[in-house]
């Protein structure tokens, strides 16, 4: 966890992307090469994997390693766009409009493997969508618990003093 959390919001916006001389506008994919699922975050599960040349989101500080806010994605400005990219992940019928983002939230976490398929392979593709993106997978500073050191002298055990609950007592 970061010790200061920072949501960004980042617009894609295909009127202020630039064209190719093959006419192709600039995508979502073009900057953020990839997301990957990290399983050890099962609140912000999806994270930045790799990144291309520098775009909207690079200009806002988005590095590899963000978490893509996934709740707050898909009841942002972009929700019906996230809303047909996952429809018919886990079985779920999202065709309803406006979306709803509990059946969305809960059919993209039912299936995160799908889920990173789907946002690799689709949303990438957009030249339209709004993403917001965490430094750190609590969006609260976390409360850093107290430590203690303790040295025991060569004839003293820890065990002495410490209690495992287990059938017998000590250590």
């Amino acid at each position: 966890c970061s010790e200061k959390p920072e949501s960004v919001k980042v617009q894609y916006d295909a009127k202020t992307s630039r064209v190719d001389e093959q006419g192709f506008g600039e995508v979502l994919g073009d900057e953020i090469l990839a997301f990957a699922l990290d399983r050890n975050c099962p609140l912000a599960p999806i994270t930045v994997s790799a990144l291309g040349p520098r775009g909207p989101a690079q200009q806002q500080g988005i590095e590899v390693g963000w978490h893509l806010d996934l709740v707050k994605t898909l009841s942002g400005p972009s929700k019906d766009i996230m809303a047909d990219i996952l429809n018919g992940i886990a079985g779920a019928d999202l065709t309803a409009r406006p979306a709803k983002v509990p059946e969305m939230t809960r059919a993209a976490f039912k299936d995160l493997d799908g889920l990173l398929c789907r946002l690799n392979d689709h949303l990438r593709a957009l030249a339209k969508a709004t993403l917001f993106f965490m430094n750190s997978n609590s969006k609260s500073k976390p409360t850093l618990l107290p430590q203690a050191h303790a040295q025991y002298a060569p004839d003293q055990q820890a065990s002495a003093e410490i209690f495992l609950g287990l059938s017998g007592g000590q250590m």
